[in-house]
């Protein structure tokens, strides 16, 4: 009877281990970023992949953030385009398992962070 209270407990130990080591990784997931507009007018965005896949946010209203939206692992170009249709651009080398968010500030600076899933 020890004999088997050993095996259960020990088997229930490495299962529950296994649990918490295989759901605290990223299983190469596909990176994924946002446009944040802390500036005080609007913007528009033109998004470019590396598989030349343009899209194209129209608007982004001062205060607010566009949807994430998943992106394959390489370099991304970002264009902001400001009210007065001046253009600045940010590059961005994504990598799995990763959040970006990419924020225009009041003085029309880029910033860009990230931040890794587990």
């Amino acid at each position: 009877m020890k004999k088997l209270k050993k095996v259960i407990t020990s088997t229930l130990l490495m299962f529950f281990a296994f649990l918490f080591f295989n759901c605290s990784e990223c299983n190469n997931e596909i990176p994924r970023a946002r446009v944040s507009n802390m500036s005080k007018k609007n913007i528009r965005v033109t998004i470019k992949s590396s598989d030349n896949d343009l899209e194209i946010i129209d608007k982004i209203e001062s205060g607010k953030s566009s949807n994430y939206k998943n992106y394959d692992s390489s370099k991304v170009i970002f264009t902001i385009i400001l009210e007065n249709n001046v253009e600045i651009t940010e590059e961005v080398s994504m990598s799995f398992c990763s959040d970006y968010e990419i924020i225009v500030n009041q003085d029309n600076s880029i910033i860009t962070s990230s931040s890794n899933r587990d």
